[in-house]
């Protein structure tokens, strides 16, 4: 759909020298006959860095409500295409003349409606100001919660690699229960396809076998034997007896003669029970009660 005079009311000057004020273009366009201007707006233009060209700016003008632009420049716009005028080309003063420059005119794509306030600029600046800090105030919170969201994410992840520390723990504690309990289920086999009849004459010999290497039993014959050694071995050089008497710990230790080598602990004690496993083999007291505890 093409535009027409009505419904253009708004044009665009892409670069205009920022000697020129609102009274002059208004000058400008009346001598020329292009269309009485109501309004003009002043927009910087902006370069790389955020650098405001200090030579040239923008203009929007908007066409009085009671005239129009004049045709050409509407059948330019219509044909998409830049009307091109000479502001200063045929001024009467030859100091102000000037053939060379030229105004590009553009359809305002964007126009800003009119409207009423009450307000002067500098109330309206001292409002914007206002927006503005309000609008900077926003953002820092947001930055602020940003970080704390980022921060809560890294606890996150913190304890989800923790939980999967612990799980791999599990997992591992779980595996060697089950690799004990295959161990039992192996051992246990393995001693009930060694039961004997009682008429059997190496049926003492067989069951003190499969005692002594049970899982349970060997597990209690190496707590056995290291709360003996822990017994040995003292935080202290020097103990005392009941009547506050020195000795050392060699002296706990029977050395007597009459004493021999038991088979199991390896001290020198008094035997009680003999021929246990071996012909020579012999055991005192304390690993007798141990070994054949499941006996009785």
């Amino acid at each position: 759909m093409s535009c027409s005079a009505n419904t253009i009311n708004s044009i665009y000057i892409p670069t205009v020298k920022v000697s020129y004020s609102v009274d002059k273009i208004m000058l400008l366009f009346w001598r020329h006959g292009l269309g009485k201007v109501n309004r003009v707006d002043f927009v910087p233009i902006i370069k790389e860095n955020d650098i405001e060209c200090p030579y040239f700016k923008q203009a929007f003008l908007y066409v009085d409500s009671k005239s129009a632009w004049h045709p050409d420049i509407v059948k330019s716009i219509e044909e998409g295409q830049p009307y091109k005028i000479y502001p200063n080309k045929d001024e009467a003063f030859e100091h102000l003349r000037d053939e060379k420059e030229y105004w590009l005119i553009l359809k305002n794509k964007c126009p800003v409606p009119y409207t009423t306030t009450t307000l002067n600029v500098h109330q309206l600046a001292n409002n914007l100001a206002l927006l503005e800090q309000q609008m900077a105030e926003r953002e820092a919170q947001l930055t602020e919660r940003e970080l704390e969201l980022t921060e809560r994410e890294a606890q996150l992840t913190e304890r989800e690699l923790e939980l999967t520390e612990r799980e791999l723990e599990i997992a591992k504690r779980e595996a060697l229960v089950t690799e004990l309990e295959a161990v039992n289920t192996r051992l246990s086999n393995f001693n009930r396809d060694r039961t004997v009849d009682d008429n059997d004459e190496n049926m003492e010999e067989i069951k003190a076998y499969n005692f002594v290497n049970s899982l349970d039993n060997v597990l209690k014959m190496m707590k056995k034997a290291h709360n003996e050694y822990n017994g040995y071995i003292e935080s202290e050089e020097v103990d005392y007896d009941d009547n506050y008497e020195e000795y050392s710990r060699s002296d706990r230790i029977n050395n007597d003669e009459d004493d021999e080598c038991c088979e199991y602990c390896q001290m020198n004690k008094k035997l009680v029970l003999y021929n246990w496993r071996c012909e020579d083999g012999g055991l005192c007291k304390d690993c007798a009660d141990l070994l054949t505890e499941g006996d009785e």
